[in-house]
């Protein structure tokens, strides 16, 4: 999953997945204006097993991660990044189980099917208990929805991994109470502030198991 070659940076022209828009407005007589990206709603699933008392990670490499990581000219170069300079575990991060709100589903059902295709887990829709919902950021306000799903061994179903035909190179990490703590305040891990949130939520609730 680490093999990373030819990697160029080239500017936007169209995606399927998001869209940069310019809004102005006035504020209290003031003229203003913000530049903001439209992009999917989606989903995050902490994920407990209850066999093995381990907390369920997903680890994937991120290229926004990857190329604020490496020297930040070459956000801007047209030159390939040397790969050998810059390894692909610059970019590779640890975050939870998580898919785009993109099927006429209800959350929980969308939940379910991430938590199957990138964990391997196939939990029943009553074990998705839904935590709380944030925006993503203010540059999108897309909206994210978290969820927590106790799982057990005997739910494990598949490898996991992702969907291979849409490109997804997902690996599953199982850690321990300790080992997950931990990542909460490591800035050697690159993680997101939904993983260190739903961590928090965790163990200050009735969940954490010692």
């Amino acid at each position: 999953m680490e093999r990373l070659s030819d990697v160029e940076v080239c500017d936007l022209e169209s995606s399927q997945y998001i869209k940069p828009w310019h809004v102005s407005y006035s504020q209290h007589g003031k003229k203003k204006s913000y530049d903001c990206i439209s992009e999917y709603e989606d989903v995050v699933i902490l994920i407990y097993n209850t066999t093995r008392n381990t907390l369920v990670f997903v680890k994937q490499f991120r290229p926004a991660i990857y190329l604020h990581n490496c020297e930040t000219t070459h956000v801007n170069s047209k030159d390939a990044i040397d790969t050998v300079s810059y390894p692909a575990s610059l970019g590779m991060t640890v975050e939870l189980c998580s898919g785009i709100v993109d099927k006429v589903k209800s959350l929980q059902e969308i939940a379910q099917a991430e938590v199957l295709e990138e964990c391997g887990y196939n939990a029943p829709l009553d074990n998705f208990k839904y935590i709380t919902s944030y925006r993503q950021s203010f540059l999108s306000g897309a909206k994210s929805t978290l969820f927590f799903v106790e799982v057990s061994d005997s739910m494990r179903v598949g490898q996991g991994g992702g969907l291979a035909e849409e490109g997804e190179m997902i690996e599953v990490m199982e850690l321990s109470q300790e080992a997950a703590k931990d990542i909460m305040m490591n800035e050697n891990i690159n993680r997101d502030m939904a993983l260190v949130f739903a961590l928090q939520w965790f163990f200050s609730s009735e969940c954490a198991k010692v």
